[in-house]
């Protein structure tokens, strides 16, 4: 696609800052900035995911070291294979207006600029590549829910099958087949726009929790002997805190649905952790510091 938009530039560079989209009577007009806002938490999707080599890290050589700079090259990575292609075939697009109003704008760009070979290449490339990402966030997903587990977040007769570890693959399988199959029937009952709109929320309020978190983690000195150091702090946390704040304000006045699931779904944690979780403070939940690698 670079190549394709880069060798076709017929859009002038200014379109890149003025958001426009089709009125209905086949004129452009220019998208609000309260629009655009509102459209972050699901365009979120698009970049999410950079932070998961964590998940890995108990299975990672030297973690401690390595799992705060993978993280960073992927944002970077990521942002850069995104943002290229992105500019490209906004630059390179024969018609914003088509572009823009199309059901399917990368097949329009790739058969307009290629013809329908590249593009159903290229659309089967994308295909393998989703199937991957799915993958790794079942993988992902697995190991969260065998680390709560393991940490006696739920009732003891749920701990002990989710958080056992196969005794040749050395993977908790338990505990990704079950993530497997909650997602199957997640996607199975529930509309697809709904869960693509109440995850694109529950995303931005994790976001706003991270941020929080650094904080938290500053003022008991809970991070303290922590062997990665947030750099910029504590401007880092700040903007973040700003910008979700920002972000859910013109959410909530576009839709205040999603917001209010997705709040609903953190909020329904409360209770679970004061009426079950608190009381048994002593020997659940009391997530101990990682073994140490040089004398593990």
């Amino acid at each position: 696609m670079p190549v394709l938009g880069f060798t076709h530039v017929t859009q002038p560079v200014s379109t890149l800052w003025h958001g426009a989209t089709p009125n209905g009577h086949g004129l452009m007009t220019t998208v609000g900035f309260g629009a655009i806002v509102a459209a972050v938490t699901t365009a979120l999707f698009a970049l999410n995911g950079y932070g998961t080599a964590v998940y890995y890290s108990e299975e990672t050589k030297q973690a401690s070291k390595t799992i705060g700079r993978a993280i960073l090259w992927s944002l970077a990575i990521t942002v850069a294979a995104e943002l290229i292609p992105l500019v490209a075939v906004i630059l390179g697009t024969p018609s914003i207006a088509k572009l823009t109003s199309s059901s399917d704008p990368l097949n329009y760009f790739l058969t307009a600029r290629g013809g329908t070979t590249i593009d159903h290449v290229v659309s089967v490339g994308i295909a393998i590549a989703i199937i991957n990402a799915v993958l790794a966030i079942i993988l992902q997903e697995g190991r969260l829910l065998f680390s709560a587990a393991r940490d006696g977040s739920w009732p003891d007769w749920l701990n002990k099958p989710l958080a056992s570890v196969h005794s040749s693959l050395r993977t908790p399988v338990i505990a990704t087949v079950v993530t497997g199959v909650l997602a199957a029937l997640a996607l199975w009952l529930m509309p697809f726009n709904i869960m693509l709109i109440v995850t694109g929320a529950s995303i931005l309020i994790t976001y706003a929790l991270v941020a929080l978190a650094a904080f938290v983690g500053r003022l008991n000195r809970s991070t303290a002997r922590a062997p990665y150091k947030m750099p910029a702090w504590p401007w880092m946390p700040i903007v973040m805190l700003l910008a979700t704040i920002i972000v859910s304000y013109e959410t909530w006045i576009s839709d205040w649905v999603p917001v209010v699931v997705a709040l609903a779904i953190f909020v329904a944690g409360v209770p679970y952790y004061y009426l079950y979780l608190y009381p048994r403070r002593g020997d659940r939940w009391t997530l101990p510091d990682a073994p140490d690698e040089e004398l593990a």
